[in-house]
């Protein structure tokens, strides 16, 4: 059976033109909430997804419903697109970097203000076929105010803004990368809301950094429209170091025998479906480096922890049997303890427990 091993990271427990196009390079390696290990989970806990305050409907003092539009009506998808079916309300993704703080691209609000955005947790498919068509909403924050942005629209220009939230929460803020020290080929992940769908990681080792420059860096990962801001993360150190800016082309559609990428009105067209290219082709996705603007964010307890020892949490490839180490929050003194795990016996079905 699968392993029974403890959650790691955590010390202390639609439609805007302006939103960036991006892309599918090789495979499609997102997947779904449910899918991750448990170390993945514990990061996308305390990401955010930016929604405009239309497309939530308070029905009472502790709910929110989601607006009804699917991810495949709402862009007039083929029917074999994933996740035709989740919905697609969120227009930008970020994290929370303080109790009260959360971080994003400065473009996601060209258009909807911060006044009109809901910040929300745990917008999520946390079981296969459950979609989140309500929100509790402890999990749904009001944008209060903007407290340092900056945006160029060049590929190595800033495009970052740090958030105040209405209220804090005790979700624990995500380590930034203060200092940016990974080359071309290193790893990462990044986890986010892609099309305005609920949270989306990418799989362990499916991405790479194509180049880098002072203040931005190109990868090859799977993201969307409605991804700029989501954190991406070093696969080793599991520290923040960039957010996503912008990338290439999201949809194609055909059009009297040719090609029409991302349409303003798409339902004009015959079902579109992802734009993809070769793992090492296309335009990249441009990140803005957290070395950027790490000065406006304190430090805080994760990032002690990650920086006092680096490499005792990490990610576990979810189609792997082997367990690491893992951080345990949940004792009197936290510590690193080996995770107990048992390999799932063949040929009979692995068993989650």
């Amino acid at each position: 059976m699968k392993a029974i091993f403890l959650i790691a990271v955590f010390l202390n427990l639609l439609n805007s033109e302006e939103i960036r196009r991006v892309s599918i390079y090789g495979e499609d390696d997102r997947m779904n909430y449910y899918e991750a290990d448990s170390v993945s989970k514990a990061l996308a806990s305390s990401t955010v997804a930016l929604i405009k305050k239309s497309n939530l409907v308070r029905l009472n003092d502790s709910i929110y419903a989601v607006r009804n539009i699917t991810f495949g009506s709402r862009f007039n998808l083929h029917s074999s697109e994933k996740f035709l079916n989740e919905p697609s309300v969120a227009h930008c993704s970020g994290f929370l970097s303080s109790s009260n703080t959360a971080v994003t691209a400065a473009h996601c609000f060209n258009e909807i203000k911060c006044e009109n955005t809901f910040i929300v947790f745990d917008y999520a498919v946390k079981r296969e076929g459950e979609m989140p068509l309500q929100i509790s909403a402890e999990n749904v924050f009001e944008c209060k105010k903007i407290i340092k942005s900056e945006i160029d629209e060049s590929d190595n220009g800033k495009d970052f803004a740090v958030l105040e939230l209405d209220r804090k929460t005790d979700r624990t803020p995500l380590a930034v990368s203060r200092n940016f020290n990974l080359k071309e080929n290193d790893s990462v992940f990044v986890i986010g809301y892609p099309s305005g769908l609920p949270v989306k990681i990418t799989r362990m080792g499916s991405s790479k950094i194509r180049k880098i420059n002072s203040n931005t860096f190109f990868t090859d990962l799977d993201t969307f429209r409605g991804n700029s801001g989501s954190p991406v993360f070093d696969e080793k150190t599991l520290k923040v170091v960039g957010i996503i800016k912008r990338g290439d082309r999201d949809f194609v559609y055909s059009s009297d025998n040719s090609s029409v990428y991302d349409p303003k009105y798409p339902q004009l067209y015959e079902p579109g479906s992802s734009y993809r290219v070769g793992q090492n082709d296309g335009f990249g996705e441009i990140c803005v480096k957290t070395s950027v603007f790490a000065s406006f964010l304190p430090q805080n307890d994760l990032e002690r922890f990650l920086n006092s020892n680096p490499g005792a949490v990490r990610r576990i490839d979810e189609r792997n049997e082997t367990r690491p180490a893992v951080y345990n929050p949940w004792t009197d003194s936290p510590r690193v303890v080996p995770a107990i795990y048992h390999p799932a016996p063949k040929p009979n079905p692995v068993m989650e427990i």
